[in-house]
């Protein structure tokens, strides 16, 4: 676990540690498949006795360190913050962790992830353990009516090959498709674990010393150059995970062996068989100590306070692993005479009933918060309904266009905040019709009356995507149909967008080509809407700044559109609240206390709470009566200042978006632009 680990710290110097969990997924394979069917093959094996002793090894110490995280949460972040941490705290207790993050398009490699992020690993390998020892033993049994040795052996083997092929095949076509599931999948994951499994089924290695050295070297240098080259482009696990996982299985199977120049020596060192013991321990403390210091002062981690904080963990990590790892691992020892029955070590019952009663707390403790924040967003939800259902005036943008009107719903806030950014991460086009920067193709979906005879699509990216709401509630008044193309840090552009890597910039530049060319040949199109987030940096043209390349970029995607005879309207950016705006609602007496500096400026001088005006210069130079800009500052900020509630609704989801809640409120300005422009 020491390069997850460090991954985590310093993630630019070792961009593939995260293979490090592929290493533990193949380590777990081999050693809990070499238990179980070593108690097969004595008739000592026991449900009960195994699932006791991985509930006694494993639940105490991630249960003491979740219920940290809960109480670190409650105590020292700011309820907008709560959500997340909390929900994930629960789903970590229960296991399920992995398939949360998957399902809700988590990005593992955010560098804001939330405390029990890491428990995802956890989960996949928990799951791991309530299914293997059922395939083993009906593996076991289906072998154990060959006639011979070798041919039971075959069948076991045949068994868990095409299980794990099954997965790895799953695990191949599934990353370019969809990466998050991918990469969270316990269905992705299962062949790294058979790969462990299979090596248990096989005989001691017995060959010459010095070709197991370099066997064991080879596994070293593999897993060495996984964790250097591989980085957060990488479409992974898929086949590319093959590197990692055979590099440790090339080290088990070599096994130690002596010799002065073989891995051995390396292995029996102190420190490392110490840090071997902690590794647990260490891999559970970690993360938090990454995340909490970071949330709380709202700074990046300087390399002296992160070595710090690793001395830190490797304390937590030994104090842990002696005073609830051994003391809830160890067994009372048998009395004399008594029968040695190890299918039910004494002082199980004892242990169980503690690490049952600690799941229990957790849970509380946890859930209670989760409750408190899921029954706020309900009540918001319920105001919003209201609102839409009564047609009451100064709700959301409309406060704004009549001075002195008072917010209809008294103090209440819509959304609630701690849950503003599920909100928007959480809506279906999100989810289904958003692709991220590392999934590849083009992602095509379509809403609305699919028989009418209007066609609008929004196209861009996340500042885009955050106008759904808006352009959905127009086009279900009119009867239309709306289609959108959408993906993250890529604008509809023919210029190109420096991306962090080369793999993701050559992804977007095809995608924005392939959608701008996709909309124009598709004669049903009528109108296109479309933003993006601006302060970009772009791949300058030869005597060019970027900023120019990025209006020229602009001004060639629209003019293919509208050679195509379709128009365009062009959403200018909207401003950014103030830095910590949704943790200055949690403690402010008033609302108004968090409102943020309406922008001042424009064109190619951002500020920290602007765009760069590129947008704006670009429909000026495009000159072109079919390509509109509506700027839609008006309706979020008033004279000099950008409030963060506007008739009781919220208006950032966090440091760059709206809220879906306040983008429908905009829907009628929007309306008003979108049919201008459709009438020319």
């Amino acid at each position: 676990m020491a390069v997850v680990v460090l991954f985590h710290f310093w993630p630019r110097r070792l961009p593939g540690g995260f293979v490090g969990v592929d290493v533990f997924f193949v380590i777990s394979g081999f050693l809990i498949s070499g238990h179980v069917v070593r108690s097969l093959g004595r008739g000592t094996f026991s449900f009960r006795s195994f699932y006791l002793r991985r509930a006694k090894r494993l639940l105490p110490a991630a249960l003491l360190v979740l219920m940290a995280c809960a109480a670190a949460t409650l105590a020292l972040l700011p309820y907008a913050r709560w959500r997340d941490p909390l929900i994930e705290v629960v789903a970590s207790t229960l296991y399920v962790q992995n398939w949360v993050l998957a399902l809700g398009g988590s990005d593992y490699f955010a560098r804001e992830g939330t405390l029990v992020q890491h428990y995802w690993s956890l989960s996949v390998e928990e799951q791991f353990y309530l299914v293997w020892p059922m395939l083993l033993l009906v593996s076991w049994r289906w072998s154990r009516r060959a006639a011979d040795a070798p041919g039971a052996a075959r069948r076991m083997v045949t068994c868990l090959l095409v299980v794990s092929g099954l997965s790895l095949v799953v695990s191949v076509v599934l990353t370019p498709v969809d990466a998050t599931v991918a990469f969270y999948g316990s269905h992705t994951r299962v062949w790294e674990f058979g790969v462990g499994a299979l090596l248990a089924l096989l005989p001691v290695w017995r060959g010459a010393p010095l070709v197991r050295g370099i066997t064991a070297w080879a596994g070293v240098a593999a897993i060495v150059v996984s964790s250097l080259v591989l980085d957060e482009a990488t479409l992974f696990p898929g086949w590319i995970a093959l590197l990692p996982v055979l590099g440790a299985a090339a080290v088990i199977r070599a096994g130690l062996v002596e010799g002065r120049w073989t891995t051995a020596r390396w292995v029996r060192l102190r420190p490392v068989q110490w840090l071997g013991d902690v590794s647990y321990s260490v891999y559970l403390w970690h993360w938090p100590l990454v995340v909490v210091p970071a949330a709380v002062t709202g700074a990046a981690l300087g390399a002296p306070v992160k070595v710090v904080l690793i001395g830190v963990c490797l304390i937590l990590a030994g104090v842990t692993k002696v005073h609830v790892e051994d003391r809830f691992r160890e067994d009372e020892p048998a009395a004399a005479g008594a029968s040695c029955d190890r299918s039910r070590p004494r002082g199980s019952l004892t242990g169980g009933r503690a690490v049952v009663a600690l799941m229990a707390l957790t849970l509380a403790v946890a859930g209670s918060g989760a409750g408190v924040v899921l029954a706020r967003a309900a009540e918001a939800a319920e105001v919003e309904r209201r609102a839409a259902a009564e047609q009451v005036d100064c709700f959301g943008a409309a406060a704004l266009a009549s001075p002195g009107c008072e917010p209809p719903f008294g103090d209440a806030v819509v959304p609630d905040p701690a849950s503003a950014l599920a909100q928007f991460t959480g809506s279906d086009v999100h989810g289904q019709c958003f692709m991220d920067v590392r999934d590849a193709g083009l992602t095509w979906c379509s809403g609305g009356d699919p028989q009418s005879p209007t066609h609008v699509v929004l196209m861009g990216d996340s500042h885009a995507l955050q106008w759904h709401p808006a352009l959905e509630r127009v086009s279900r008044e009119q009867g239309w149909r709306i289609s959108t193309l959408l993906r993250g840090s890529c604008p509809a552009s023919a210029s190109v967008t420096v991306q962090p890597y080369p793999q993701e910039q050559d992804a977007c530049a095809t995608w924005s080509r392939e959608a701008v060319r996709l909309v124009a040949q598709d004669p049903s199109v009528d109108l296109v809407v479309t933003s993006a987030k601006t302060n970009k940096t772009w791949v300058t043209e030869p005597g060019e700044g970027s900023f120019e390349t990025g209006v020229d970029g602009y001004v060639a995607a629209w003019a293919q559109l509208t050679a195509a005879g379709i128009p365009v309207l062009v959403v200018d950016d909207t401003p950014r609240p103030r830095a910590g705006a949704l943790d200055c609602l949690s403690t402010a007496e008033e609302a108004d206390d968090c409102a943020g500096p309406r922008p001042t400026s424009t064109r190619s001088d951002p500020t920290e709470h602007s765009s760069d005006g590129s947008l704006e210069a670009a429909v000026d130079q495009a000159a072109d009566p079919m390509v509109r800009l509506w700027d839609p500052q008006d309706r979020i900020c008033v004279r000099d200042s950008c409030p963060l509630v506007t008739g009781n609704v919220l208006v950032f989801a966090d440091g760059s978006h709206l809220t879906p809640s306040y983008a429908r409120t905009l829907a009628p300005y929007l309306r008003e632009q979108v049919l201008a422009l459709m009438s020319r």
